[in-house]
């Protein structure tokens, strides 16, 4: 293990890692808020507990779906990064 600490790439792959870790944080983050701030909920339960008066709606509304898909597309794209580690 020390050996693998003391390797340059090592300490940059770590940097990456807990970068696109807290990326992809706050892209959870950012959905949520996106949904609490146009009222929207998918399904009816989340409309009675999370969201009081929230609006139960059959296709999301743009500001949402851009928020959801931008969370997809770091998580299709960070997951392998941080699964292939070995390089090899």
């Amino acid at each position: 293990m020390p050996e693998l600490a003391a390797n340059p790439a090592f300490f940059f792959y770590s940097a990456a890692a807990v970068v696109w870790c807290l990326d992809l944080l706050a892209l959870w983050f950012l959905s949520g808020w996106v949904r609490a701030k146009t009222h929207t909920t998918p399904n009816l339960e989340d409309g009675e507990s999370i969201v009081k008066g929230a609006i139960v709606v059959a296709a999301e509304p743009p500001e949402v779906a851009r928020a959801l898909r931008a969370h997809q597309n770091a998580m299709a794209t960070i997951l392998p990064f941080l699964l292939h580690a070995n390089g090899e």
